[in-house]
Parts: structure tokens; C-alpha cells; sequence
């Protein structure tokens, strides 16, 4: 779920689509009645990603402020760092 913030942000942003969310560090594993359950996530601290736009980009970043957060609701920092060729 996007924070209004975001949201808000987003409808200024010139896209012409939009993709759904993707959650790289979190466990949200499907239910048995067709559902997202939250559970515990299995990356470290330190644990990293690396994505290479081949185009323009627009990236929205969340550290889970929301009550959606696994770790007893205690979200902690990201870090993004932009390289440019």
C-alpha cells in the first residue's frame, strides 16, 4: 500500500504506466484462502539489491512505516544509491 505522501507525488510524475509493487525484503506469502499474509522476512542486516534501468526510471522507496512492518513494528533505515553511467 502507498502512503498518501507517495500517492501524491506519483500524480505529478509524468508516466505514461505504472507497474505494481514489488517487496524484495519482506515474506508475503499467499494464503490458503487466496490472500497476502505478513510474515517474518528472511534478509540481514546489510542485505542489498541492485537494479539497472535500461530507461527512464521512477522508483518509490519504503523502509514499511506501515502496521504492515514484521519486526515487532520497528522499521528500520534504506539506503539508495544512484550510479550514472
Amino acid at each position: 500500500m502507498l502512503s498518501d505522501d507517495a500517492r501524491k507525488r506519483l500524480r505529478k510524475a509524468p508516466l505514461n504506466r505504472s507497474a505494481s509493487k514489488i517487496n524484495f525484503f519482506m515474506s508475503v506469502p499467499a494464503l490458503v484462502d487466496g490472500s497476502a499474509g505478513i510474515g517474518d522476512g528472511v534478509s540481514q542486516p546489510g542485505s542489498y539489491l541492485e537494479l539497472r534501468a535500461e530507461r527512464d526510471a521512477l522508483a518509490v522507496l519504503s523502509n514499511c512505516r506501515k502496521c504492515t512492518t514484521p519486526n515487532g513494528y520497528n522499521p528500520t533505515s534504506i539506503q539508495a544509491v544512484i550510479y550514472r553511467p
